[in-house]
Order: C-alpha cells, then structure tokens, then sequence
C-alpha cells in the first residue's frame, strides 16, 4: 500500500464503520487548505475540508436510500458538462453553495446600512415533536411579524424602512438536563415536556439580520415580543459588532444563521475558518443526533416546497421588493461602464451602419 494511502482509517456512526480518509491524505488535504489553495480557489470546491466529508458519509449512513442517491450523484457532470446539485439541506457541498449565494444577496439588500443600524435576532418559536407541524407554525409566526411591522407602519414612517431576513432552525433536543439556565426557563414555556422518555423533540427558531433604520432596539424587541413572542427569553436581539467591517458582520452571521448541523456540541468546520484544524483521532468524538432523527428531519427538509428555500423569510421596506433593493446602483453602474466603453471607441467604430 502507497504513502498516500497509507493505512485505512475508519468513522464510526451510530455503530456502524466508514472507511475514512488515511493519515497521509488528511496531512496532504489540509496543507492545501492552508498554503496551496487560493481563497478564491477554496469558494470553488464547497465541503473540501474532512469535517464536511464526515459529515457528507453521516448523511449516507441516516439517510434512506432517495436521499443516499441524491448526496452521492451531487457534483457530478451532466452530458452538457454541468455539475449537479443534491439540494439535500445538510450536503456540505449544496450548503457551502447556499451559503455564497445568500451572503451575495445579503451584501447587496443591507448594502448601504452601517454597524450602528444592523443587528442580529433569534427567536425561539416552539418545541414540536412531530415535524409536520413546523410549516404552519412557520408561516404562523412570518405571518404575525410582517403584521406587527405593517401596523407600526401605519402610524409611524420610521417603520418603513425596517427589514427582516431570516433563516429557520431545526435543534433536536432529549430533554432540559443538558440545558443553559435561561433554556431552562424558555423552553417548557415554548412545549419542551419535564420527561422526554427518549424521545426526540425539536426546537423550531430562526436568526435573522435586521436593518433598524430609525427605530430603536428596544422598539423593534418590543415589537417582537408582544404578541408574537412574549415568554422570557424568547426573543434576543443584538447589535453588530461596531469594531467590524459590517461586511465582515453580514457574512459571518449568513454562515452563522445557516449552520444546518445533525449534532450537538457543534463547531463550524468549514474551509473560511482560520482556526480549524481536523484531528482524526477525536473526529469519532463528535455528538451526533439520533441516526433516527437526522433520517426524519432529511426527510422533511427533502420534501417538494421544503429544502433552502423553506428556510428563509424576509420582510422587506414599504413599497419595495427584494429585486429591486441595490437594482438601481446596479443598472447605473452597468450603464456607466457601457458609456466608457462607449467613449473609448474611435468615432468612426462608434456611428451606426446605414
């Protein structure tokens, strides 16, 4: 056997044994990682890192066989040469692709708005223990908010202005035992039952990047909790942090928001991290969720009219679509760029043929 091959190494989920990367290959991969590749070379390979490869022969191994086949033919070429895409939500390569899209247009809705302006909110909605109900209690609650900031609206200009992009979350509980104080206190209030028996409940919230405009934090909080939100500790709203590029703000919390782990204890392990390092040794330490609940939410989130898409909301300002937030910069700069061109033509090239 090879150098690069080296002996085989083994993950082991929920029992059962996959062979891994070996030793030399992990050594090898990293080191690209870290002096070889480009950043912009890295944005082009989503899921190189071995913490997004565990995780893709996690998704193997939980999934049913649909599922098995779609992560297993995603990044393949069709006969045009076109790499395919699973849309399975917790493919490390589909994320990584959503993730660049979404950070993309979040840099261009909040375009404009400074640190001072912008802050995060999560909000916990509702324990459930059967996911079927996570799509009214979704629409339910985008519902409710889009209502709260039209009412305000109406009475207060300030409001027009105001604009929510969120993105849902699945996290998967057992029971309160492993709990933060204030989850102790929130979570029987939202349905987290006092004995779970084993048996697997999920906490349904969203974070979401909002743009304040004119109105306070303590304004927008207040907005949000009232009716739609009005346990304590359900609704936490911070500001950006102002020593940051709020570029740097956005993508951050874009990656934050969109996580999609199948595990507890999680730590992003993603190729944009510079101070991730992937020890084999203590890989087969990670805290998976039930093999039968990341079958059953894969399942869900692969349903028609589920997957990324189901996931996101947002609320934008009066009168105004999410198309048409930074469209005008955009046509004015093309157009600008087309009467440079323009100019630099000699004049002769430039007249029409008659």
């Amino acid at each position: 056997m090879s150098k690069m091959s080296g002996p085989v190494q083994y993950w082991t989920f929920w029992g059962q044994k996959v062979a891994a990367p070996s030793a030399e290959m992990s050594k090898l991969r990293a080191a690209m990682m870290e002096k070889v590749l480009t950043w912009q070379e890295k944005r082009q390979i989503p899921g190189l890192t071995l913490g997004f490869a565990q995780q893709r022969s996690a998704l193997l191994v939980a999934g049913d066989s649909g599922i098995k086949a779609r992560v297993k033919a995603c990044g393949t070429r069709d006969q045009h040469g076109n790499r395919s895409e699973c849309g399975v939500v917790f493919c490390p390569r589909c994320l990584m692709l959503r993730r660049k899209e979404q950070t993309a247009e979040n840099y261009r809705l909040f375009a404009g708005q400074d640190n001072s302006h912008l802050v995060l909110m999560t909000v916990l909605v509702r324990v459930i223990s059967d996911l079927n109900d996570a799509r009214p209690l979704q629409d339910k609650f985008e519902l409710k908010a889009r209502n709260a900031i039209m009412a305000r609206r109406k009475k207060d200009p300030r409001w027009n202005n105001v604009m929510i992009k969120g993105y849902w979350e699945f996290d998967h509980l057992w029971g309160s035992d492993e709990l933060g104080r204030n989850a102790k206190i929130a979570l029987p209030l939202l349905g987290l039952p006092t004995f779970t028996f084993d048996e697997s409940h999920w906490l349904l919230h969203f974070h979401a990047i909002v743009a304040l405009g004119d109105i306070s934090i303590d304004e927008f909080k207040s907005a949000m909790k009232r009716k739609n939100a009005a346990h304590p500790y359900q609704v936490d709203v911070q500001p950006f942090k102002t020593e940051r590029d709020v570029k740097w703000n956005i993508r951050r919390i874009t990656r934050y928001a969109m996580k999609f782990r199948i595990e507890d204890d999680y730590k992003r392990a993603g190729p944009f991290d510079p101070n991730y390092v992937f020890d084999m040794n203590t890989s087969n330490q990670r805290k998976w969720w039930p093999k039968e609940a990341v079958r059953l939410l894969v399942t869900h989130l692969s349903q028609p009219l589920h997957g990324y898409r189901s996931l996101q909301f947002w609320i934008g300002p009066k009168g105004t679509t999410k198309s048409k937030i930074g469209a005008d910069k955009t046509q004015k700069a093309s157009s600008n760029k087309g009467k440079m061109a323009s100019a630099l033509v000699p004049a002769k090239e430039n007249q029409k043929v008659r």
